[in-house]
């Protein structure tokens, strides 16, 4: 039983001045954030197709029926100030890279021998230009300020990167909201989920990329939601509020789409909570203004995308210039994901690409000797999540909402990553592959980050509380956080030193 379990755990200690506490991880984190964002050089994964995205929604973005190229602008900058790093090996014999191309006399121009580089990027296809527009947007605005603060080149880029510091900062801080608001007797949960997300090592946080964005938006939805459901009886416009919120967070990302889970939770809860006549009409309209308010804009996105692109999803211009298509059926049936081999892989490959990320370096993907723990640790703590969620008294409509909204939201986007990995016949394509045919990018799921720290971290009490019920679950919580921050900072120092990062540039090593 949950009363029992919690009754047993040891209370843990908070520090007299919580609310200074709290804040200075979060500037932590935000600092993090913000090191790791300026260390690092430009541009890994795809980065180059959401700045050229972030250009173009500045600039007067009009959306047609084709995939548009990159903008000369944007291209230029690209090209410019991308690091080899990523994807090649130094020449043999020598550690380094030459030295960047803006080395030379002509300053931010373009040297005469890479400008017609700059052609075949304007020659490729920008696919992520028809991705939900949220973050591209709020983008577009920071873009647009840098410039109005005279910023440009390289300083202009990392201008857009320290929005994610901001956002990972806030993010933090909703979070830890969000815990006090639905488990306010669970002072280990005040505690371990800040610190655990504030040295959280995801790469997705710290590039141009509407991840970086997802899990500020998840959180600030579940914590309005939380809100709504301890006090049903609110204001119009809170409700309304909720629902602009949650169609906000849809449009960020494909993966963010299963907000809809805590969304129907929460209007559960609160209209299967109607037995007292007082209240029931304003319950019952709140829920639906809310509800129709998340489901206009996102309506309204998917009519664009059917009138202007051709398709709901406005992915299939995308799928078609990436050689990807709908396979029979019989051989949907035949996919390696239903194979022992193709589910450890899967399985395998998303918990290090959802803890640490899928960036390259030097052309090889960041692995380590511990990453078996990231699955592991994520499987125990996760069963000990559901098996308890499943066990415990059904009491406490916030605690039941948090509780079935994060075991949900993580399931689902599990489940997610396998429908639509299955489908498809991925062609020469180089990510996903034939020859391993699954969407393992932790970076699309990232949205559910505090849900899964909630599973996570929830799962780590109760194992404590069976296995060591006289140790403080605070202990190896912390133990925890401080060994991901130690292991996957010592990976990154190689990155931190490159010449090809603003580091570099401002202490005047770029160019020797």
């Amino acid at each position: 039983m949950e009363t029992q379990l919690q009754t047993s755990v040891p209370e843990v200690s908070i520090p007299s001045r919580v609310n200074g506490f709290i804040v200075a991880v979060c500037l932590a984190a935000g600092l993090r954030i913000l090191i790791f964002s300026i260390g690092l050089p430009f541009f890994p994964l795809d980065e180059e197709l959401h700045f050229d995205a972030i250009h173009k929604f500045a600039t007067g973005y009009t959306a047609t029926r084709d995939l548009p190229g990159f903008d000369p602008a944007s291209a230029e900058l690209i090209e410019l100030y991308h690091s080899p790093e990523f994807l090649k090996d130094p020449l043999p014999g020598k550690p380094f890279f030459p030295l960047p191309w803006w080395c030379n006399p002509t300053g931010e121009q373009l040297p005469p021998e890479l400008a017609y580089r700059v052609n075949e990027w304007l020659d490729l296809r920008n696919v992520e230009i028809n991705a939900p527009p949220v973050y591209y947007v709020i983008g577009a605005s920071w873009y647009k300020m840098g410039r109005l603060l005279g910023y440009s080149g390289i300083f202009l880029l990392y201008w857009l990167r320290s929005l994610n510091a901001i956002v990972y900062a806030l993010f933090v801080a909703i979070s830890w909201l969000f815990v006090k608001e639905c488990y306010p007797e669970n002072s280990y949960l005040h505690v371990s989920v800040p610190l655990f997300l504030a040295v959280f090592p995801q790469d997705a946080l710290l590039f141009m990329i509407p991840n970086a964005m997802a899990p500020v938006f998840v959180a600030g939805l579940l914590l309005l939601l939380a809100r709504l459901v301890r006090q049903p009886l609110r204001k119009m416009r809170f409700y309304l509020g909720v629902g602009l919120c949650a169609a906000c967070a849809a449009l960020v990302g494909f993966g963010n789409f299963l907000v809809a889970i805590p969304l129907v939770i929460a209007a559960w809860s609160i209209l299967g909570e109607l037995r007292a006549v007082a209240g029931k009409s304003r319950r019952t309209t709140g829920v639906i203004a809310m509800l129709t308010v998340a489901a206009v804009p996102i309506g309204l996105w998917l009519m664009r995308n059917r009138v202007i692109l051709g398709d709901w999803s406005g992915s299939k211009t995308k799928q078609q210039y990436l050689g990807w298509n709908i396979q029979p059926f019989a051989h949907i049936l035949r996919h390696p994901l239903f194979t022992w081999s193709g589910a450890s892989y899967f399985f395998n490959t998303l918990s290090r690409n959802f803890w640490r990320g899928e960036m390259y370096w030097h052309a090889v993907p960041r692995v380590a000797w511990f990453d078996p723990i990231y699955l592991f640790g994520s499987i125990l703590c996760c069963g000990a999540f559901v098996v308890l969620l499943f066990r415990s008294p059904r009491e406490g409509s916030l605690k039941r909402f948090a509780d079935f909204s994060s075991g949900a939201m993580v399931v689902g986007s599990v489940l997610f990553l396998m429908a639509i990995s299955i489908p498809f016949d991925f062609g020469h394509c180089f990510y996903p592959s034939r020859a391993r045919p699954y969407f393992v990018s932790g970076r699309i799921i990232i949205g559910v980050l505090l849900p899964f720290a909630i599973m996570f971290l929830r799962g780590l009490q109760i194992l404590c509380n069976r296995l060591m019920p006289t140790m403080n679950p605070l202990i190896p919580a912390i133990a925890i956080a401080a060994g991901v921050f130690v292991a996957e900072t010592w990976m990154f120092i190689p990155m931190l030193s490159s010449h090809f990062n603003l580091f570099s540039l401002i202490l005047g090593r770029s160019c020797g």
